[in-house]
């Protein structure tokens, strides 16, 4: 009797996990859709300026920053060498999940669990290039995760709401390194901010 129990409960969650695996193949997109895409309309955020950007808070990385620069972290072990004559201009992807319920479209810079997940971007991505030269790593006003699963009006303006301070951090990070050499770098949502920005300058 306990074995032909124990088979039924087998057989019920093969029965739930193809189930699953079905509903997940023809309806993930939505599904994921429902949980991430924020409910709340899109409010436009204030767009930094490159002024605003003289400001080192508004930066994660950059030659002025020691204490706080998770871009100088080395794994144990490696020697910190000097830094190369490149100046790094790096965006970090996206780092902003917070569920629809509570979610604006685009991340506040205050958001501490967004801006914590970023330093490990930072940490993780950024400390590569840092043989190259020194690392200039904005804060920027990140577009949602769930703007990225959506295509419509609002996922669209939050995602050039992005765009636009990533443009005035590089503006910021030129008048900085007008000599060069430079060296764009970002990942996933950082990506493609820098390929908007290679287009239109």
């Amino acid at each position: 009797m306990a074995a032909r129990k124990f088979l039924y409960i087998v057989a019920a969650l093969i029965v739930l996990t193809l189930g699953s695996a079905l509903a997940y193949r023809f309806w993930g997109q939505q599904m994921l859709g429902a949980v991430m895409v924020p409910g709340a309309p899109f409010t436009q955020p204030r767009g930094l300026s490159t002024v605003d950007y003289a400001d080192r808070s508004l930066w994660l990385a950059r030659p002025d920053i020691n204490a706080t620069n998770d871009s100088l972290w080395l794994p144990e072990g490696v020697k910190a060498t000097p830094p190369g004559p490149a100046a790094i201009f790096y965006i970090h992807p996206t780092s902003y999940m917070a569920s629809f319920n509570r979610a604006r479209w685009n991340a506040p810079l205050d958001d501490r669990e967004s801006q914590e997940t970023a330093r490990r971007f930072v940490m993780t991505q950024a400390s590569a290039f840092t043989q190259a030269g020194q690392v200039w790593a904005p804060r920027y006003q990140q577009a949602h995760f769930g703007a990225f699963l959506s295509h419509n009006d609002a996922s669209a303006r939050a995602i050039a709401a992005a765009y636009g301070d990533v443009t005035a951090a590089f503006r910021a990070f030129l008048a900085a390194n007008p000599a060069g050499p430079i060296i764009l770098a970002g990942h996933s949502q950082g990506s493609l901010h820098l390929l908007r920005l290679l287009k239109d300058d």
